[in-house]
């Protein structure tokens, strides 16, 4: 079951991953002989959330282009990818002409070269890094690459255990608020209130980031044995 705060905190640790991927292009521009810098990351999800189709989002940067395309900024884990090594943490150097991971890919199009570097949690893929060159003569920047991949992994990591920690203590305010409620004896219409708005961004924990909420009563018995199969007639009593 998802905690009543994830969503929001998501999106915090969304806002916080944009900036971890903006900061490592920084790092890489001032890599001599590197052409075009890309970085994507993996969303935010839970592990059993985790599939083959997912796409990592980031962007790309060139350093003699502006207007690149926009799509470049999300590569989906079904692209023509050497997958198996970069799964296991390893670099894959690449040329134009050579036979790897064709059809050719947007971000590389204009590159003689170009380094794949994987950012690993916990030593599963979580993202790339992307440094191209557009003369195969070039000589890239490998350490340097590797060495940011580390660190973005690591702060990936850090990310997710500042986003679980959020979550616990939200859920530990939710309950101990709720706790209090039905100690003081609340009416019924009061505490669905309170639960319709801890999921709107109008409550005072973290959560669930919802535009709005609606909790309803039923009054009377339900004649049917699942609420799906209730007709027009069976209507609920909205609270809050």
């Amino acid at each position: 079951m998802r905690s009543h705060s994830q969503f929001g905190n998501q999106s915090a640790q969304s806002r916080c991953l944009r900036k971890d991927i903006r900061a490592a292009t920084e790092e890489l521009k001032s890599c001599a002989g590197t052409s075009r810098i890309g970085v994507w990351l993996e969303p935010s999800m839970d592990a059993a959330e985790r599939d083959d189709s997912l796409v990592f989002r980031g962007l790309v940067w060139d350093r003699e282009s502006e207007g690149l395309p926009k799509e470049w900024t999300r590569l989906s884990a079904d692209a023509p990818l050497p997958r198996e090594l970069l799964n296991s943490g390893k670099s894959v150097d690449w040329s134009s002409g050579g036979p790897a991971f064709e059809p050719l890919l947007g971000p590389l199009l204009e590159m003689q070269r170009a380094l794949w570097v994987p950012v690993m949690k916990r030593r599963a893929l979580c993202g790339l890094l992307l440094l191209g060159a557009r003369e195969k003569q070039k000589a890239l920047p490998k350490s340097a690459a590797e060495r940011g991949a580390a660190e973005l992994g690591l702060l990936v990591e850090l990310e997710e255990e500042r986003r679980l920690a959020r979550e616990r203590h939200a859920d530990l305010a939710f309950i101990q608020k709720l706790q209090g409620l039905l100690a003081a004896e609340e009416s019924a219409g009061n505490i669905l209130m309170y639960l319709a708005a801890s999921c709107t961004n109008d409550a005072p924990e973290s959560s669930a980031g919802a535009v709005f909420a609606l909790i309803g009563e039923r009054l009377g018995g339900l004649p049917v044995p699942v609420p799906s199969d209730a007709g027009d007639a069976e209507q609920l009593v909205v609270l809050g």
